[in-house]
């Protein structure tokens, strides 16, 4: 067994001593191992056999596994969900058989990579990621990481920050997994997640050279579902950039190929972002049309969709329609940029307020959401507020929020 696991041995002894009350005299007595060779594990500087090592933890009522059938299958196991991640494929039952051997993989020579799945598969359910963040920090000082491993929890770390809105922290850790070097399948997976995060601040040039890279490498590893979102993606640049026909073709291309390597949820993102280029098009009822051929349960896929809808109704000026969609959205538990959208519509079609109490609630919509949510939703809020305050005569309202619009580089201006 390699010598890199020897802190983290005596520090799981040191765990176990303390769980059971006993002293190293007493350990040295139990297990049989002489104080000075029992001393020098328990001080991290000698790791000795692993038929020491067990004599030891025996005493603990536990074995530490280095080898054997079930060391192999964890082994396995791990590195299965680990590229069915990468691939974009079901691990839910690869994730719950890996929990279930927690004691086995927790004293075993595969910690750091068990750490390391619980902490991706926390990151992906957004919960316990905190825990597991910090548990494989600890065990990183115990344990000499490999590259790989750390370029994937980077990766992750990355990804977290971003989930939560932190881009410049997101981008920080993706680009040291990035310097790291190259790996197989993990650095498409650095590329693209970076070309996202640079998307989310309005960076599209180096978004779209990072997509492309990622694109490139995942065709090149036969990654054909990483390869298609990816493509989803390079198309959602072109319409931020105001190439509303270009990415409307790549879209309706996509939808085509679904067939081929996708499932619903793959349809259903092809779609969502369909309808959004549409909309920034101003063509309110193609938009609409999308949405008649999508299940309505298919919808808590995207909870977006119900401003999607809304809005389309409200420029059409079926405001019936759109209470509905609004109520609809509004009775579920959404993401913070949907329900502040909906909020905002409720607003501008509320008949019982008159023009100075409607930007006065506007503008306390926008000032208690603006640090929660994301930089389109702020420019669509920033537009809306704008054009009713230009119809409205409010004209240093507009004219402050223009400019805002303009430090933004709005491209959806309606």
């Amino acid at each position: 067994m390699k010598e890199k696991y020897k802190l983290y041995v005596a520090d799981l002894i040191k765990q176990k001593k303390m769980e059971l009350g006993i002293n190293s005299k007493e350990l040295s007595e139990r297990s049989n191992v002489s104080k000075s060779y029992l001393s020098k594990i328990e001080n991290g500087s000698y790791l000795g056999s692993m038929e020491t090592i067990n004599f030891i933890f025996n005493v603990f009522g536990i074995e530490f596994y280095y080898e054997g059938e079930k060391f192999d299958e964890l082994s396995e196991l791990m590195d299965e969900y680990i590229i069915n991640q990468i691939k974009a494929n079901d691990t839910k039952a690869i994730i719950e058989k890996i929990i279930s051997y927690h004691e086995n993989a927790v004293y075993s020579a595969l910690a750091e990579k068990y750490y390391l799945c619980r902490f991706i598969n926390s990151v992906l359910m957004k919960d316990e990621f905190e825990y597991w963040d910090k548990e494989f920090n600890r065990i990183s000082k115990l344990i000499i990481i490999d590259s790989k491993i750390k370029h994937i929890y980077l990766d992750f770390k990355g990804v977290l920050h971003k989930n939560n809105n932190d881009y410049q922290n997101a981008i920080k850790y993706l680009i040291e997994a990035k310097n790291l070097g190259k790996f197989e399948y993990t650095s498409s997976m650095v590329s693209y997640h970076l070309s996202y995060t640079y998307g989310k601040i309005n960076n599209l040039l180096d978004a779209y050279r990072l997509a492309v890279e990622a694109r490139d490498s995942f065709n090149k590893e036969s990654n054909w579902k990483r390869e298609w979102y990816t493509e989803c993606h390079i198309a959602n640049l072109f319409s931020r950039s105001g190439e509303f026909q270009i990415a409307n073709k790549m879209y309706l291309d996509l939808i085509q190929r679904y067939d081929e390597v996708g499932s619903v949820l793959m349809k259903n993102t092809v779609k969502v972002n369909l309808m959004w280029n549409y909309m920034k098009q101003l063509k309110w009822s193609e938009a609409l049309q999308i949405l008649e051929k999508t299940e309505e349960n298919e919808f808590d896929m995207f909870k977006i969709s119900y401003f999607h809808c809304a809005y389309c109704y409200f420029k059409l000026n079926q405001f019936e329609l759109m209470n509905l969609w609004i109520e609809k959205g509004l009775s579920l538990k959404l993401d913070n940029d949907t329900r502040t959208l909906l909020e905002m519509l409720r607003i501008l079609s509320d008949n019982l307020i008159d023009e100075d109490e409607r930007i006065k609630k506007l503008l306390k919509c926008k000032k208690n959401n603006e640090n929660c949510i994301e930089l389109e939703t702020l420019i669509i809020i920033n537009n809306e507020i704008r054009n009713y305050a230009e119809t409205n005569f409010k004209y240093k309202i507009a004219y402050e929020v223009t400019k805002e619009l303009l430090t933004t580089k709005a491209t959806f201006v309606v």
